[in-house]
């Protein structure tokens, strides 16, 4: 009697390791802003939301920032001056963000970008 139960014990350990979860039910939807810059020579960006720093990413690499949905200021400026014109880069816009959603910024190395 007791292999019995062994036995019906390890079938049902055995059968739930394999059944597992499916992918789907496994996958978590992210919710914030990914950050990117475009025609920038190599540099770091410090990123605030609502003139709180929430982070540093290169002009290099995508960063992103989890957030809750809702309504953000951005506000962002490089820690390298042009070197033509012995400016920084900024940027300053609204952002929102959507429950489960990535919302992607784009901070654009342009004249119409530089601030003292």
């Amino acid at each position: 009697m007791n292999r019995v139960g062994v036995l019906l014990i390890l079938v049902s350990l055995t059968l739930l390791l394999f059944s597992g979860c499916d992918e789907e039910t496994m996958a978590v939807d992210r919710t914030g802003i990914e950050v990117r810059c475009s025609n920038c020579l190599t540099f770091g960006v410090y990123v605030f939301i609502d003139d709180d720093p929430i982070g540093e990413v290169s002009s290099e690499e995508t960063g992103f920032f989890e957030l809750p949905s809702g309504s953000y200021d951005l506000y962002a400026y490089s820690n390298a001056e042009s070197h033509t014109t012995n400016l920084y880069y900024c940027w300053h816009q609204t952002v929102t963000v959507s429950d489960g959603n990535v919302t992607g910024v784009v901070l654009a190395c342009t004249d119409d970008n530089l601030c003292e």
